[in-house]
C-alpha cells in the first residue's frame, strides 16, 4: 500500500479553489473522461472506475463506468463518507485491500450494498493541488499490485491533462467577452483543442498551432522540438518569414536554460520563444518571429505554448494507453483482442483475393512444473525471453499473441502450407538453440492452414488447437501442421 488510510483532511482554501475550477470546467459524464475511465477499467480488469472531483464539502462523480443506478455520474457524496478524500492529505496513491476490514468503511454503501472490496486510487492535480482521484474498485479480494498502480497512474496522466486543458479553455472563454484580442486568442485555442480532442495526427496539430499563432499575432511562427542530444529542430512553421536560425537557437537555448519565455534578435527582427512543457518535461518551444514577436505577445504565446504542451501530453498518454490496451503487459506480445481483429481481417482478405492463411498455437512444455521448481519470477523471465526470440524470426506482417499463461498464437498471413512449415520449424529451432532465461525449454506447436479464407476464424483456431493436442499426445516438443480443405 502506498497511501495510508487517514480520515478526512482539512481542505485548504487554495486546494478548494483549484477543485472548483476543475468542476466548473468539466461537465457531468464528459465523453473524453468516460472513455479514459472505461480504458482504465479494461486495462486493470476492474469492475468499476470513477473520476471524482472534491470541493470543500462534497465529492462529485464526473465520469463513472460500471457503477449501477442510483450511483451515476454527477452524484454528490459528502466528504465524510468519501473514500477518495483520503488521497487529498497524502497526495500519493492509495490502496485499500479490503474495504470491509476498515472500521470506518465497512458500512459504506459501496461495501454494504454493492459488495465491493478492494480499492485503488491515484490523485489528480490541478495548479499543484490534489483536486480529485482516478479510482478503481471491485469485488475481488486480492490487493492491487504495484504494476496495477503504475498502469492506473498512466491513465491518470491523461485524465489530469484533460482536466488542465478544459480548465485552461474555460478560463480563456471568460476572457473572450472582455477583450477582442483575447477573443481571437480563445478562438485559436479552441481550434487547437478541437484538433487535439478529435485525435488528429501530432504533425497536423503542430501545423495547426503554427498557423494559429501566425494568424493571431500577425507574423511568423514555428514549433521547435528539443531533443536531448541534438540542437533545436523546427517541426512546423507558418507565416511569410523564415525564422533566423541563429536567433532561434539563442532564444530556444534561453528557454531551455530558464524554463521561461525568452527574446533574441536576428538583426532588427525579434524572435520570441515560449516553453512547451508536456508531462512535466520541457518538450520544445513555440517561436514567434517578426511582427508576431512584437506588441506584447509574450503572454499570448505562453498560453498557446501551454495548451500545445497539454495537447502533446494527451497524445503521448493516449498512445501509451493504446499500446497497453492491445498488448500483454508481461511480454509485450499482442493480446487476444488484436488476434481476433487481425484473424478476421486476414481471412476476409483471403476470401476476396485468394491465398492461404496459417495459424499456429504454441505451448511451453511442462511450464507449470518449471514455475513450481524455479518460481513464478523465473517463469516470467522465460516467457519474456521466449517472445523476444520468436518475434525475431517473424516477418513484419506476422503476429505473435499471448493468449494466456504459457500459450501463444502465431498468425501468418498469406502463407501456404510449405512456407508455414518452414516458419514453425524455425521457431522450434530457435527455442532449442540454447537455454531460455538459463533454463532448458521446449515448445509444442500445432498449426493449421486455410486456403481462400473459406473457414471461419473459430474453425481455424480450433483446427490449430487440435493439431497442438495431437502433437502433445505424440510426445511434445514438436510441430504438427495440417491443411484444411
Amino acid at each position: 500500500m502506498r497511501g495510508e488510510n487517514s480520515r478526512s483532511p482539512a481542505l485548504a482554501p487554495d486546494r478548494v479553489a483549484a477543485a472548483e475550477r476543475a468542476l466548473s470546467a468539466v461537465a457531468d459524464a464528459e465523453p473524453g473522461l468516460v472513455r479514459l475511465a472505461r480504458l482504465a477499467r479494461e486495462v486493470l480488469g476492474a469492475s468499476i472506475c470513477m473520476v471524482t472531483l472534491l470541493d470543500g464539502t462534497h465529492e462529485e462523480l464526473r465520469a463513472v463506468v460500471g457503477l449501477p443506478e442510483p450511483y451515476r455520474s454527477g452524484a454528490r457524496v459528502p466528504l465524510e463518507v468519501s473514500i477518495c478524500v483520503r488521497l487529498v492529505e497524502t497526495g500519493v496513491p492509495l490502496v485499500i485491500p479490503d474495504l470491509a476490514a476498515d472500521p470506518a468503511l465497512r458500512h459504506h454503501p459501496a461495501v454494504s450494498a454493492l459488495g465491493l472490496r478492494r480499492y485503488a486510487g491515484v490523485p489528480l492535480r490541478l495548479d499543484g493541488h490534489v483536486v480529485g482521484a482516478l479510482c478503481v474498485v471491485d469485488e475481488a479480494g486480492e490487493a492491487w499490485s504495484e504494476r496495477d498502480l503504475g498502469r492506473l497512474e498512466d491513465v491518470a496522466v491523461a485524465v489530469q491533462t484533460d482536466l488542465g486543458l478544459r480548465a485552461a479553455v474555460a478560463e480563456l472563454s471568460v476572457a473572450r467577452e472582455r477583450e477582442r484580442r483575447l477573443a481571437a486568442e480563445q478562438a485559436a485555442l479552441s481550434r487547437i483543442a478541437t484538433a487535439v480532442a478529435a485525435g488528429q495526427p501530432p504533425a497536423q496539430v503542430l501545423e495547426a498551432v503554427a498557423d494559429e499563432v501566425a494568424a493571431l499575432l500577425g507574423g511568423s511562427a514555428s514549433v521547435v522540438r528539443l531533443a536531448p542530444d541534438a540542437g533545436p529542430l523546427v517541426v512546423a512553421r507558418a507565416g511569410p518569414d523564415e525564422p533566423g536560425a541563429e536567433a532561434v537557437v539563442v532564444a530556444v537555448a534561453a528557454v531551455r536554460r530558464t524554463g521561461r519565455p525568452a527574446m533574441a534578435m536576428d538583426g532588427a527582427t525579434p524572435c520570441l520563444a515560449a516553453p512547451v512543457v508536456a508531462g512535466g518535461v520541457l518538450w520544445g518551444a513555440l517561436v514567434a518571429t517578426g511582427a508576431a514577436a512584437e506588441g506584447g505577445g509574450t503572454a499570448e504565446l505562453a498560453r498557446l505554448a501551454h495548451l500545445l504542451g497539454l495537447g502533446i501530453a494527451i497524445a503521448e498518454a493516449q498512445e501509451r494507453l493504446l499500446v497497453l490496451s492491445r498488448s500483454d503487459p508481461l511480454t509485450g506480445a499482442a493480446n487476444r483482442r488484436v488476434l481476433d481483429e487481425r484473424l478476421a481481417a486476414e481471412l476476409d482478405r483471403a476470401r476476396r483475393r485468394g491465398g492461404d492463411t496459417a495459424l499456429a498455437v504454441l505451448d511451453v512444455d511442462h511450464f507449470q512444473a518449471l514455475t513450481d521448481e524455479h518460481g513464478h519470477e523465473r517463469g516470467d523471465r522465460v516467457l519474456r525471453e521466449l517472445v523476444q526470440r520468436l518475434r525475431a524470426q517473424l516477418r513484419g506482417q506476422d503476429l505473435l499473441v499471448r493468449t494466456g499463461g504459457d500459450e501463444f498464437v502465431v498468425l501468418l498471413p498469406e502463407t501456404g502450407y510449405a512456407a508455414a512449415a518452414v516458419v514453425l520449424e524455425r521457431l522450434h529451432q530457435v527455442v532449442e538453440a540454447g537455454p531460455v532465461a538459463g533454463l532448458v525449454v521446449s515448445l509444442s506447436m500445432g498449426g493449421a492452414v486455410a486456403s481462400g479464407g473459406v473457414v471461419r476464424p473459430d474453425e481455424l483456431f480450433r483446427a490449430a488447437g487440435r493439431a497442438l493436442y495431437e502433437g502433445k499426445e505424440a510426445g511434445r516438443n514438436g510441430v504438427l501442421l495440417v491443411q484444411l480443405r
